[in-house]
């Protein structure tokens, strides 16, 4: 067979892989935004946002890469600054990867917040949420752990995997597997811009599998297998996603957090809402 002719076909095979890997990573993104397309309120462009302070707004100039973001003001104590977006089917396993910044302002950012909050399906007022917040306990706030709960009515506090691999349990609950762990509390309040990803799964019925893993900066402070975080009254699916949240012990002077290229997806992707590659540029065709 001439050489001319099996170097073409292995251009082709290259190319048709490409595209088959190109069309399997857009088929596992559920949902992404990189707020580029507008500004002002994010309802209406997949988003549920807060409309009575209007905390929530996608503003230009802010984003990582210069371009537009997600800005999420807090302003006052014990209220719910946020930016919601509600899957259209039943999600039990699933990543959310973003960009985010913490802008403290003249302040510390003293008040904390939620900052990414998982709401399980409500089913007669049972629900199991999970939450990775800012510990707003403290003055100067830094992530400290992943917190969760499967019974009783703290639902999502009762239970905590902290980042430095310990774990605190609720009365009766079942204790996961830690495999992998930082090396304590996340500080993040620097002005620059960090990547957070959380892979999640709620357990099936009647079994201890759920999972949780963390990353940030794209290292993992957080792994663990073995969760309990529903019960069998709860349904095992996301009600919806949240960013930002409540906050408390608000210091009085305002700040800020900003999001950027947000995606949902069934697997966990390498880069920020990245669906497709570069076409090749240093192939040739020879003969002899």
């Amino acid at each position: 067979m001439p050489k001319q002719f099996i170097t073409i076909r292995r251009l082709l095979f290259t190319a048709l892989a490409t595209l088959c890997f190109v069309s399997t990573s857009y088929a596992a993104t559920l949902f992404q935004d990189n707020f580029n397309s507008y500004t002002g309120n994010p309802n209406g462009h997949g988003w549920n946002a807060d409309n009575l302070w209007n905390t929530a707004q996608v503003v230009s100039g802010a984003g990582s890469d210069g371009s537009n973001a997600l800005r999420i003001t807090f302003d006052a104590d014990q209220l719910n600054r946020w930016c919601d977006w509600s899957p259209s089917q039943n999600l039990q396993e699933f990543y959310v990867k973003f960009d985010f910044k913490m802008d403290c302002g003249s302040g510390t950012c003293a008040g904390g917040a939620k900052f990414l909050k998982i709401f399980g399906q409500n089913a007669s007022s049972s629900y199991a949420n999970t939450t990775t917040a800012f510990d707003y306990g403290t003055p100067s706030p830094v992530f400290t752990g992943l917190s969760y709960g499967a019974t009783g009515n703290q639902r999502d506090t009762a239970s905590v995997l902290w980042y430095d691999g310990s774990k605190t349990i609720e009365s009766g609950g079942v204790s996961p597997t830690v495999a992998a762990k930082g090396t304590g509390n996340i500080d993040p309040k620097d002005g620059k811009w960090h990547t957070w990803e959380v892979h999640m799964k709620y357990n099936d019925d009647g079994q201890s599998n759920g999972i949780y893993e963390v990353w940030y900066d794209g290292v993992q402070v957080l792994g663990a297998t073995g969760v309990n975080n529903r019960s069998t009254s709860s349904p095992p699916y996301v009600q919806s996603i949240q960013l930002g949240g409540w906050n408390q012990n608000y210091g009085g002077k305002p700040y800020y957090i900003y999001y950027d290229n947000v995606v949902v997806s069934t697997t966990r992707v390498t880069s920020s809402g990245a669906t497709s590659l570069p076409a090749p540029s240093n192939l040739t065709v020879t003969s002899k």
